[in-house]
Parts: C-alpha cells; sequence; structure tokens
C-alpha cells in the first residue's frame, strides 16, 4: 500500500514542476486538512515551483508523530505502520526504509522546518488538491487519526498534543440550489447541504472546455450551477469553484425554450435563465437574431445559465409585404430513432422569420435557423427518455409579429432511447443445472419499437447458434443439440428496430452427478404455448427403466415411453389443455426416472409461457371518462402480469380559427407482477379544451393483441396559448375567471 503511495506522490512532484514560480510570500497560501483551514506560525511558502508548508503541523494533524534529531538534522515521522524520515537539505528521503528523491529539499524558514507539501502529505495516505487561481492547498487523509507507534527513541522536544482528525467531509461537489449574501445550498447526490459565506470565502470559475480559472463574485453564481465547496468544520466555505462551459455566437434563432446559432448549435434554456444586455439584465425578448451573444452553459446538461449580449444596432426583421405562410414541412426520418439520433427538420416559407418545431409528447418549441432565405433547419437529439411511437412532428413559422397556420409533417416519427431489457434467463445466471442439454432461455421486455430478430443473435460457449434459435416478441429460446459439458458461456445481443442493442454475457453451469441415471433433458417448442399445443419432453438415461414427467401444478406423473430403437431414449407428450393455461405459466417441467429401485430426477427451466386463448383487454383505472387532464397526462391500469401494454392519446381541437386532429403518440409499457401498469405522456404543445381520446391494447408473449379499450377525457384549457411569448401557461388549477366584455 505504501508503495502505491510513493509512486502517486512522486507522480504528483513531477506534475508541480509544471507551476510557475512566484516569489516566496508573494501572496498568501492556504492549507485545508480535512475541512479545517490550518493556522501556522510560519507561513507556507512556494519555492521553486513547490508548496512547502510547517512539517509539524500539518503532520500531527494527520496524527503522525514527529521527532527532530537536532545532532542529525533529521526529522521523523510516523503513523500507523508508516514512517518517514527527511534530512534538512537535503533532497534524499526515506519512506519504511526505502529510498526517495525529491526536486525541493526540506528547508529551515523562521525556525520552522518547512518540507514539501505533496510528497508529505501522500506519504501519509492523503489526497492534496491545489488550485492555483486561489492558491489553496487542500488536504483530505479520507480516515480518522491512525494509531501512532512510537519510532526509536531520539532526543526531543516537548511534543505538541495530537489534534483529533474530522469526520465530516471537507469537500462538497454538486449542484446550486440557492446563493444569497450569507448561504449557499448545494444538492449532491439527493442531500441539499448549506455552507456560510464569510468574507475569506473565494470564489472562482472553471471553464471545463479551455481550463481557465478566473475570481468571480458570489452573485455571478447561478442555480444550476456544478459547484465544487472547500469548506471547514463549522461549515463555513472557504472555495468555491463553479465549473462552466462558455460558447460564444451570433444568434441564428431563438424561442421561448431555445437559442440556436450561426454556426448550427442549438441550446435549450435552464429554469431561471439570465439574460443579459449592455451589462444589464434584460428579457429574453430583448436578444434578436444577428446579435453576438456569450452563452454560460452547465456543463453536464449543455441548458443556458447566463446569455449575454450587446445591443448594437440591431433591428427586428421587417415585417412581410404578404401574409406569412409555410410551403413544405419536413424532417429526415425514415425509421425508428434511437438514443444519440438526430432528426433534422426542414421547413420552406416566408423568409426573414422566426421558426420552430414541436414532437407532440416529447419537446416543443425547438428551434431552427434559417440556412438560407426561406428555408429554415433545426436538430433535436433522441435522448434515453424518449419513447414515443408515431408522435406528430409540428412547424411554425413567425414574420415581424405575423404567425403562419401551423403545418404538420406528413410523416410521424418514432423514437426510442430505450434498449431491449432482459428480465428473465433460464438457466440463471451462475446456477449449476443437473442436465448437460438444458434449454436455453431469455425473456425481454422492450417497450419502444419492437424487437428485431434479424439483428439479433445468441453465441453459446463462442459458437454462433443464432440459425437455431426460436425466437418471439419477448422470448428467444434455444436447444442445444449436444452435450454441454461444465461451465457454459452465454451471450446474447438483443437489438430493436430502432438500433438499440443490448450486449449481455453469463454463465451456468451442467453437472450430472455419476450417480444419476439422468444424463439430458430437452423439451420442445421452445416457443411459448396455447391450448391444444402439443409439449414433447425427451430424456437421455440408463436403458430399460420407468420415466415421466410432471408440469408442476398441472399435471403429475405423465408417462415416457422408451424408443424401440434407441435405448435409453425416453419420449413423452401433453397437449395443453384450455383449462389448464393459467397455471402453466412459467411452470417447472421436472422428469423422474426409475430402475432397480433408485430414482433420479431432474428440473427442466421454466420454459412455459402459455397465454390464455384470447388476449383479456386491459382495464384503464386512471383517468376516468370525462376528466379535464393536464400534462402531463399520466394514464394507470390492470393488465396480465408480464404482458405489455400499447397506449395511443389521440386529440382533436382548434388553436384560433385552425382545427387540429390527430396523435399526442403511442407508449409501451409492461404490467407488472401485479398486472399494474402506467405510462406517462407529454402532451408538449396543449391545445385548450381539446377532446382526448384514450386508447389501450394489451399484447401477450406471441404478439397477439387484445381488443382496445377506449376512454374520452378533455385537456385543460391554457390561457394564454402557448405560442404566444413572454406568457405565462395557467394550469387548469389556475384557470382566470373570463367576463364578458
Amino acid at each position: 500500500m505504501i508503495l502505491r503511495f510513493i509512486s502517486v506522490a512522486l507522480g504528483l512532484i513531477l506534475a508541480v514542476a509544471a507551476l510557475p514560480a512566484v516569489p516566496a510570500l508573494a501572496q498568501t497560501v492556504r492549507v485545508v486538512v480535512d475541512g479545517q483551514l490550518m493556522r501556522f506560525d510560519q507561513s507556507p511558502i512556494v519555492a521553486g515551483g513547490r508548496v512547502l508548508v510547517p512539517l509539524r503541523g500539518v503532520f500531527e494533524y494527520l496524527g503522525a508523530t514527529v521527532l527532530w534529531n537536532p545532532a542529525t538534522n533529521v526529522v521523523t515521522a510516523q503513523r500507523g505502520d508508516t514512517q518517514v524520515q527527511l534530512a534538512i537539505g537535503s533532497r534524499q528521503a526515506t519512506v519504511d526504509g526505502r529510498v526517495v528523491f525529491l526536486d525541493v529539499p526540506a528547508t529551515i524558514v523562521g525556525g520552522r522546518t518547512l518540507v514539501p507539501l505533496r510528497f508529505v502529505s501522500e506519504a501519509m495516505g492523503a489526497q492534496v488538491d491545489w488550485d492555483n487561481a486561489t492558491r489553496v492547498v487542500t488536504i483530505t487523509s479520507g480516515t480518522t487519526a491512525l494509531p501512532v507507534q512510537p519510532p526509536a527513541r531520539v532526543p526531543r522536544r516537548t511534543p505538541v498534543p495530537q489534534q483529533p482528525a474530522p469526520v465530516a467531509p471537507s469537500v462538497v461537489e454538486g449542484r446550486v440550489l440557492r446563493v444569497d449574501g450569507q448561504r449557499i445550498l448545494v444538492e449532491e447526490n439527493g442531500v441539499i447541504r448549506t455552507f456560510t459565506l464569510t468574507s475569506d470565502t473565494t470564489f472562482t470559475a472553471l471553464d471545463v472546455g479551455t481550463g481557465r480559472s478566473d475570481t468571480i463574485s458570489p452573485d455571478q453564481i447561478r442555480p444550476g450551477d456544478v459547484v465544487r465547496v472547500t469548506a471547514d468544520n463549522a461549515g463555513r466555505a472557504i472555495l468555491v469553484r463553479v465549473s462552466v462551459r462558455t460558447v460564444s455566437g451570433r444568434i441564428d434563432a431563438i424561442t421561448s425554450r431555445s437559442i440556436a446559432l450561426s454556426d448550427g448549435q442549438v441550446f435549450t434554456f435552464a429554469d431561471g435563465v439570465r439574460f443579459i444586455v449592455n451589462g444589464q439584465e434584460a428579457t429574453r425578448e430583448q436578444l434578436r437574431v444577428g446579435m453576438e451573444v456569450v452563452l454560460r452553459l452547465n456543463p453536464q446538461t449543455s441548458q443556458v445559465l447566463v446569455a449575454q449580449t450587446r445591443a448594437s444596432g440591431v433591428q427586428p426583421p421587417a415585417p412581410p409585404a404578404g401574409n406569412v405562410q409555410i410551403t413544405s414541412f419536413s424532417h429526415n426520418a425514415t425509421a425508428p430513432l434511437r438514443a444519440g439520433s438526430r432528426l433534422t427538420v426542414t421547413l420552406r416559407g416566408t423568409p426573414g422569420g422566426t421558426a420552430s418545431f414541436d414532437i407532440f409528447g416529447v419537446d416543443s418549441d425547438v428551434a431552427m435557423r434559417q440556412v438560407s432565405p426561406g428555408v429554415y433547419q433545426g436538430i433535436y437529439t433522441v435522448r434515453t427518455q424518449d419513447n414515443v411511437g408515431t408522435a406528430v412532428v409540428v412547424g411554425r413559422l413567425r414574420v415581424g409579429g405575423q404567425e403562419a397556420p401551423l403545418v404538420q409533417a406528413g410523416t410521424r416519427v418514432t423514437l426510442d432511447g430505450t434498449a431491449p431489457q432482459i428480465v428473465q434467463r433460464f438457466p440463471e445466471k451462475g446456477q449449476t443445472v443437473n442436465n448437460v442439454r438444458p434449454n436455453i432461455l431469455i425473456v425481454f421486455n422492450d417497450t419502444g419499437s419492437g424487437i428485431d430478430p434479424a439483428r439479433s443473435r445468441l453465441f453459446v460457449n463462442g459458437q454462433n447458434v443464432t440459425a437455431r434459435v426460436s425466437i418471439t416478441e419477448t422470448a428467444l429460446a434455444y436447444s442445444p443439440p449436444e452435450a454441454l459439458a461444465g461451465r457454459v458461456l452465454v451471450r446474447v445481443i438483443l437489438a430493436d428496430k430502432a438500433g438499440n442493442v443490448t450486449d449481455e454475457e453469463y454463465t451456468f453451469t451442467t453437472a450430472v452427478s455419476r450417480t444419476s441415471l439422468i444424463h439430458s433433458v430437452t423439451v420442445s417448442p421452445t416457443t411459448p404455448l396455447r391450448a391444444r399445443d402439443v409439449l414433447t419432453v425427451r430424456m437421455l438415461g440408463e436403458p430399460g427403466g420407468q420415466a415421466s414427467f410432471t408440469i408442476e401444478g398441472v399435471e403429475e406423473n405423465i408417462p415416457m415411453a422408451e424408443a424401440a430403437n434407441q435405448r435409453g431414449v425416453y419420449v413423452g407428450s401433453h397437449t395443453i389443455q384450455r383449462r389448464e393455461q393459467g397455471a402453466a405459466q412459467n411452470a417447472r417441467i421436472i422428469v423422474r426416472l426409475t430402475k432397480d429401485g433408485v430414482t433420479s430426477q431432474a428440473a427442466v427451466a421454466r420454459l412455459m409461457v402459455v397465454p390464455t386463448e384470447g388476449v383479456a383487454p386491459p382495464v384503464i383505472t386512471s383517468p376516468a371518462a370525462g376528466t379535464r387532464l393536464a400534462s402531463p397526462i399520466v394514464i394507470r391500469g390492470k393488465a396480465t402480469p408480464g404482458y405489455r401494454v400499447e397506449v395511443q392519446v389521440d386529440y382533436q381541437g382548434a388553436l384560433l380559427v385552425f382545427g387540429l386532429k390527430g396523435t399526442y403518440g403511442k407508449v409501451m409499457t409492461t404490467a407488472d407482477a401485479a398486472g399494474d401498469w402506467a405510462v406517462s405522456l407529454n402532451t408538449t404543445v396543449r391545445i385548450s379544451n381539446a377532446e382526448l381520446t384514450i386508447t389501450a391494447v394489451t399484447i401477450d408473449p406471441l404478439g397477439r393483441r387484445s381488443e382496445a379499450v377506449t376512454i374520452r377525457a378533455t385537456l385543460a384549457r391554457v390561457w394564454p396559448y402557448p405560442w404566444q411569448e413572454g406568457n405565462a401557461i395557467v394550469r387548469m388549477s389556475e384557470e382566470p375567471n373570463y367576463k364578458s366584455s
């Protein structure tokens, strides 16, 4: 362990060599150990590009004993089993007897021994961080003080009492919730921490793109900023470092939710985004096409936190001479799109305007930029949470205060941001089965575009066996033609129609006892069964015995006959009865073989997924028919456990004088073990008082669909209309009282 600390320490010593040389004491160096701001009677210095600190203060705070031998000018420090020795003026030190060379020797300043900070700290097993902009050293020991073993006796001064190491964390990294003149609230992994800001608190901003660090004032920190706070044990912030990313360019298009630059980059606005024009707080409406803008982004989400520009005589576009119109509207999606795919939308119409588009159920007001007179383009990148089938894409165009009629693209889009999810494996991961030819079954869910059998693969012990695989919409099954001995490696690749891929490897083990009469068992078919289908069980065992198999909870001791021309091969069959369907779901198959008074048995994986005769439709438990709904629309219900449920929401209404009719989208989910299911759909563009038709269908493992269940509801009134910029959307509970004039 100590060797690792030494190697890390030496690497950091070399890295520190790149620090610029600063005259000693030109600026105060502050040292924070485990959240405690250290006070030294001899201040730390920077010499030869190295930070040197008083040895005794740091070592003893880390839980080490420090001894000084004036005869030899050697300092000895010990913490637990680790011993460090440094000679004043020497570039050589020892750690547990091993020689380590230093670029900067230990030295005496003001009667105090100063030593290279990084080496001594990390020789003690601590982590050291240096912030050059604020000249703050942060040391984190990562543990409480270790028991100290006394070193060999040497002449010593009166020891300084050991300080207990604090247990509170000294560094917190998270997202700013609020900042004022006295406090900063930071959320770290769901926990909100409050720190006190004092006159000694230093604030810096680190641009993650350029690596540049600058001092800032507290009022420049915004909610949503990613920060690293170094604090003492009393919760007082010593250093607050904000991580930001800045982007500059010319505004090509701007909407209520996003901004597009002339180089094609598009960014969405964070909640509470701040607009600054000519150094003064401003509104979004004061930013116009053609302005040069500097955007401060959240480095994790790329959302705009601050947009800053100068109004240098840029004039808004002149109103068109005639009516504003959209002549064509299309997108490039010809197949379902997976996470990371880019949907490019093109609108043609009156030039010189501001254009945007909505993907119903996904996002709204996505900015488009004018790439040539009258031609606007925008790009939407599919996120992992996007999972909507046949969503409508709608375009809008405004020029000089006039709005063109909304236009819907002729082709709908399917966005599938989630790969298929494996829910069951037979045999299970790490399982040992007493069968050398077990059927391999992978059960999965795909709530998006659906599985693509042509691109899915199964490998067993490195061999591609896909040609012998049976695959349905929810399961992949394989019956090995030969024995699988010992450890079996399974690799399954599941691809959906959008191109999302799940690639998983796992192992199980086959082991048959030497005393067992049964060698292997297979069943067919491996695909899910229904009423009147015939299940065949084939067993290889010792010849001349009596064999049977049992379907747990369905039928016991079904006889198996030994083949006349194949000794030791037993075959039995059972026709699934309608009354057995419910009990046979996921039932185990157990085979037994008896010979000369000895009985062996083997359990076969649960292969039987037997859907009911005629798929039962789902039940929509919420919302009730006639309910007025706000966005997002949440729909809940009941269905057969393990079955998929497809939900579609259609709308019919009017925006001003324009009649609109279409679908907000289609989503898929799976009923859990209790039969419960739920989906949520964001209506994005909300049409006041629109009539909603909610349709749900159950799909069984064989892909059969139930009859549709439908209820009707109403979308809550929205005022003002959502495309009118600068106005807040009023939810149903906040609806104003309108009086006739």
